[in-house]
């Protein structure tokens, strides 16, 4: 068995192609991974995001901008650029592409920046940097009580082993979503998708692959993708990815909180998976304590690039240790944000983009940061539950 990879290790493996870009390519690679993103990109995904904020209150402040304030769970204090820790040591290049990014779908008050984006991707760090400066205004995100510090998760795209068939192997499915199951509607839980004959009967026409594991499944239920190895008789693999179309319209449950009132400690995907292979009698009762059931679409992809990664909430590709999941009544989708955060395995203070959202990211001051594919970066996904603080970065009005 070989060692676990060290977080060290997995920062570098996950953010090789950004190494190698900025030592050889710099500016065209930004270019190319900028068009790679807009062609996965579903047509949804190119029109504005709407505005979930309407209605909500407004501040003035220092007479630079107007900062909305998500009624009831957060508020915005004004603060200065050298306020971020690290803000004069950030990478503008990558920083450029993902500005580059988020125009394709530009939040509020971003249209008129745009162009401006676009034809500073050459400029020196310096120029792009004091354009920044002069055209945006960070706000720290705190509690309405004053809280600044928050809570940091991370999630990943796991790759699983899996078949178009069943076989002895592959026995668990994975479903898309069937007919008649509107968004927002509730069909059956869990426990009676897995136990009932009507259902079952139903979902037994939209089996879109099979896996080895429940808990894989959960797994998938909860992270909302992934991608598949499927080996074909040949010998080759051919990777699918699969992502979330909606779910059973039931609330989502902790299976880690069902896990800690029955006095487990160890309430992680590592310590859960090592409960379930001793508690083998016990694992359904286990997921049917989350009612919560997802249903995937599924598509073919290269394995040769993991850089775009699934789609988040807003559409849009998430990119490694550059997209988090967010509470959008704290934080709108397509916000810039400034995320700090240090701990043994993960320290990193950088730009990130707001592009999906979770059950289970709720807070005033919470992000959820995707890490990437693969096992590697599941490791380090796991390891991450610690403090943080986030900062909005607005457009200046002018």
């Amino acid at each position: 068995m070989s060692p676990a990879p060290t977080a060290s290790t997995m920062n570098q493996t996950i953010n090789f192609f950004e190494m190698f870009c900025k030592k050889y390519l710099q500016s065209l690679c930004i270019v190319l991974l900028f068009q790679a993103c807009s062609s996965t990109q579903s047509p949804e995904s190119s029109l504005p995001v709407k505005d979930r904020s309407a209605g909500q209150k407004y501040v003035q402040n220092k007479g630079t901008e107007l900062a909305k304030l998500p009624s009831g769970i957060s508020r915005y204090v004004p603060a200065e650029w050298s306020d971020l820790p690290n803000w004069s040591k950030e990478d503008l290049d990558e920083v450029w592409w993902l500005l580059m990014h988020n125009c394709q779908s530009p939040p509020q008050g971003w249209l008129a920046l745009c162009p401006d984006i676009h034809k500073l991707i050459l400029a020196t760090s310096l120029e792009q940097r004091l354009w920044l400066e002069k055209h945006f205004v960070p706000y720290q995100i705190q509690t309405p009580q004053g809280n600044k510090r928050g809570l940091l998760t991370a999630y990943y795209e796991p790759i699983l082993e899996a078949s178009l068939q069943p076989s002895n192997l592959f026995t668990v499915p994975l479903y898309a979503r069937p007919y008649g199951v509107l968004p927002g509607a509730t069909w059956y839980s869990r426990q009676q998708i897995e136990t009932l004959e009507e259902p079952r009967g139903v979902l037994s026409h939209k089996v879109i692959a099979w896996i080895e594991s429940p808990i894989d499944q959960l797994q998938l239920h909860i992270q909302g993708a992934g991608r598949l190895r499927v080996k074909d008789k040949e010998g080759g693999e051919k990777y699918y990815r699969i992502e979330n179309t909606g779910s059973n319209g039931h609330p989502y449950q902790s299976v880690f909180r069902w896990l800690e009132n029955r006095g487990v400690k160890n309430v992680s995907w590592p310590g859960l998976r090592e409960w379930a292979r001793n508690n083998p009698d016990k694992v359904s009762e286990m997921m049917w304590s989350n009612p919560r059931y997802m249903f995937f679409q599924v598509t073919r992809v290269e394995d040769f690039v993991g850089l775009v990664g699934p789609r988040g909430a807003r559409g849009t590709p998430l990119k490694a240790q550059r997209s988090v999941a967010v509470d959008t009544r704290s934080i709108p989708l397509g916000s810039m944000l400034w995320l700090s955060t240090q701990s043994p395995w993960f320290t990193t203070h950088r730009v990130v983009l707001a592009e999906d959202t979770g059950a289970a990211v709720v807070g005033s001051v919470r992000a959820d940061i995707y890490i990437g594919s693969g096992g590697g970066a599941g490791w380090l996904a796991e390891k991450i539950n610690q403090p943080s603080e986030l900062w909005v970065i607005l457009p200046r009005v002018p």
